[in-house]
C-alpha cells in the first residue's frame, strides 16, 4: 500500500520540511528511535485522539469552522492509523535497520506478529455474524394492563427475525468483518447506513478511519455532534461530506481547511457516520505490545546475521605476507603454502576468525518476549509448553489462554453495543417505510439485544445437556436457546424449532393429563375394593 508518510531516525528529522502538494496525505514526519520505545509525531502510541467541540449544534453557520478545527486533531489521528495500518502489513521498522560494523551483513526479518493478532481476533470476534435476539424482560412483552402477552412475544420475535435475514441480504457481516479488521489494527472504526439506490433498501458500508472522523460534544455524556468522510480530488483539492442530525453539508478545501460551503441538504436518517472504537482509548490490539514485537524482529535479524557472520568469516595470517595472488589461488584450489616472514620464527599460520552466537540462549530469550506479546495481547499460547496433559473442555480454555482472550473479546463487545444501538436506529428507521413489503420490519430498537457467539463446536454435550436440563425445567425456550451459546442466530434457531417445541409441550401435557386420570382411578379403584368398617360393625351385632 502506498505510504505518504516518512520516516527518519531520531536526531535526523529535517527541520521545517516544505509539505509536498502533490502528495495524498500531508506530508508528516515520523520520528522513531530504534533503540527505545515507538514515537510518532514525536510521542509514543497512546491510542487515538477523541475529537471534541464545544458548539451545541452543528449548523450552517458554524459548520466549515468545526470541521476546519477537527482536522486538525484528525491528521494526528491519520497519521498513527497510516503508520498502524503499514506495520500490520509488515512494513515494520526493522526493514530500515542501519549497521555499523559489517554494514554488507544486514538480514532484516519481519515476524509479522501484529498480523497474527488481528487475525487471531478478527475471526475470533467477528467471525461469525453479528445477530440480534429479542431482550428479556422487554416492554413489548407487556400489554397494557402489564401482563404478560404471549402473541406480542411472539411477534417481536418474528419481526427480529425478520430483521437479521434483511441484515444478511445486505451483507452487515462482512461489513462488521472489515470494521473489525480496522478497529483492531487502529483501535476505532466507522460505519456508513443509508438508503440504498433503485430497488436496494439499504446501504451499508465501512469506511477508512484515516480519511473518516466523528466530532463529539464537550458536554456530559458526550454525545456525536457530526460525522465527518473526506476524498481527494483531481484536482488536489478534498471534499468533506458531513452529516448531522437533521442536515447534510459538502464542504471543500485543502488537506487543513474546509472553508466553502457546496451544498445543503435536509437528512431524515441522522448522523449517517457511526464511530465503533475497540476500547476506551482506542488503541489497536498489538500497539500496548509494539515494542516487544520490535525486539523480537530485532533478535531474529541479528540470528540470522550471526548465521551469515559465521560462514562469511574472516581467514587471519599470523607470521607471514601473503598477496592477492596467493589467495586468489587458495580460493581456486583449497590449498596455500605460507612463506615465513622476517618476524615469524619461522613459524607461520592461518586461522580462521568466526565467533558464534549461541543460538539456544538467543531462542529462550525469543520465547519469553513472544510469551510475553501473547499475554499482552490476550491471545492463547501456541509455542507448544502447557499444551500436553489430560485436561479436557474448560480446563484447556483456562490453562492455555482462552480465559483471556474471551476477556478482550467482552471488552470488544461492550464497546459494540452502544455504537450498534444508534445504527439500529437509523436501520429499523428505513425497514419501517421502506417499498418492498419483504424487508419492512416494525419492532422497537430497546426490545433488540445484540448477540455474539463463538465457540459453538467446543464442549457440544454439555451445551446440549444445558439446554436438555432449561427447557426440562420450564424456563422460556427462547432465553434458553441464547443462553446455552450453541447457535450462531440462536433467534432463528428458537424460531424454527418454536413449532416442534409447541408439539412437544402438548405432548407432554397429553401425557401429564393420562397420568392424572389413570391416578385418579386407581385412587377410586383402590377405594372400591377396601372392606366398609360401618357394615362389619352392623354384622357383628346381629350375630351376637
Amino acid at each position: 500500500m502506498d505510504s505518504d508518510i516518512s520516516v527518519f531516525s531520531e536526531g535526523e528529522a529535517p527541520v521545517d520540511q516544505p509539505r509536498d502538494p502533490n502528495t495524498r496525505l500531508p506530508n508528516v514526519q515520523l520520528i522513531y528511535n530504534q533503540s527505545t520505545t515507538h514515537s510518532v509525531l514525536g510521542r509514543p502510541l497512546k491510542g487515538r485522539q477523541v475529537i471534541y467541540s464545544p458548539v451545541r449544534q452543528v449548523t450552517r453557520d458554524n459548520v466549515r469552522e468545526v470541521v476546519t478545527k477537527a482536522l486538525r486533531s484528525h491528521l494526528t489521528n491519520q497519521t498513527e492509523i497510516e503508520y498502524l495500518l503499514n506495520y500490520r502489513l509488515g512494513d515494520q521498522p526493522i526493514l530500515r535497520r542501519r549497521k555499523n560494523v559489517r554494514e554488507e551483513i544486514n538480514n532484516p526479518v519481519v515476524q509479522n506478529h501484529a498480523k497474527e493478532a488481528v487475525d487471531f481476533y478478527k475471526g475470533y470476534v467477528y467471525g461469525e455474524a453479528v445477530q440480534y435476539v429479542r431482550r428479556g424482560d422487554s416492554r413489548a412483552d407487556s400489554n397494557l394492563d402489564g401482563k404478560v402477552d404471549s402473541q406480542t412475544i411472539n411477534t417481536t420475535s418474528e419481526q427480529i427475525s425478520k430483521l437479521n435475514d434483511v441484515l444478511s441480504y445486505y451483507h452487515k457481516a462482512q461489513v462488521d468483518n472489515e470494521m473489525g479488521g480496522w478497529a483492531l489494527t487502529c483501535g476505532t472504526s466507522f460505519r456508513f447506513v443509508s438508503t440504498g439506490e433503485e430497488d436496494e433498501t439499504l446501504l451499508l458500508s465501512s469506511l477508512d478511519p484515516r480519511y473518516t472522523f466523528v466530532v463529539y460534544s464537550t458536554k456530559i455524556g458526550h454525545p456525536p455532534l457530526c460525522g465527518v468522510h473526506m476524498i481527494q480530488n483531481e484536482d488536489l483539492t478534498r471534499t468533506y461530506y458531513v452529516y448531522t442530525d437533521h442536515a447534510f453539508y459538502e464542504l471543500q478545501g485543502d488537506g487543513l481547511s474546509a472553508d466553502k460551503l457546496i451544498r445543503e441538504e435536509v437528512n431524515y436518517l441522522g448522523q449517517c457516520i457511526i464511530e465503533y472504537p475497540l476500547n476506551e482509548w482506542r488503541t489497536g490490539i498489538f500497539e500496548p505490545a509494539i515494542d516487544i514485537l520490535d525486539a523480537i524482529n530485532t533478535i531474529q535479524s541479528n540470528r540470522l546475521d550471526g548465521v551469515e557472520q559465521f560462514i562469511q568469516n574472516y581467514i587471519v595470517f599470523l607470521g607471514t605476507k601473503v598477496g592477492p595472488e596467493q589467495i586468489n589461488a587458495f580460493k581456486a584450489s583449497g590449498v596455500i603454502c605460507l612463506p615465513a616472514s622476517d618476524n615469524s620464527g619461522g613459524r607461520p599460520d592461518m586461522k580462521v576468525e568466526a565467533p558464534e552466537l549461541n543460538q539456544g540462549q538467543t531462542q529462550i530469550l525469543m520465547d519469553n518476549l513472544y510469551n510475553r506479546a501473547l499475554t499482552i495481547m490476550g491471545i492463547p499460547e501456541r509455542s507448544g509448553t502447557g499444551i500436553s496433559g489430560g485436561d479436557t473442555g474448560s480446563a484447556v480454555m483456562f490453562r492455555n489462554g482462552w480465559a483471556d482472550a474471551e476477556a478482550h473479546a467482552r471488552d470488544m463487545e461492550t464497546a459494540y453495543r452502544p455504537c450498534d444501538s444508534r445504527f439500529l436506529k437509523i436501520v429499523l428507521k428505513v425497514l419501517a417505510n421502506c417499498k418492498n413489503p419483504r424487508e419492512r420490519v416494525y419492532v422497537d430498537p430497546r426490545d433488540i439485544e445484540t448477540k455474539f457467539t463463538r465457540n459453538k463446536t467446543d464442549n457440544l454435550l454439555t451445551k446440549t445437556q444445558a439446554l436438555q436440563t432449561l427447557l426440562a425445567s420450564h424456563v422460556d425456550p427462547e432465553t434458553a436457546f441464547k443462553t446455552v451459546g450453541l447457535f450462531s442466530d440462536p433467534q432463528q434457531a428458537f424460531m424454527n424449532s418454536k413449532p416442534y417445541l409447541d408439539k412437544a409441550e402438548q405432548l407432554t401435557e397429553r401425557q401429564l393429563e393420562g397420568r392424572l386420570r389413570n391416578h385418579e382411578k386407581a385412587a377410586t379403584t383402590t377405594a372400591h375394593n377396601q372392606p366398609n368398617p360401618t357394615n362389619e360393625n352392623s354384622q357383628k351385632s346381629l350375630n351376637s
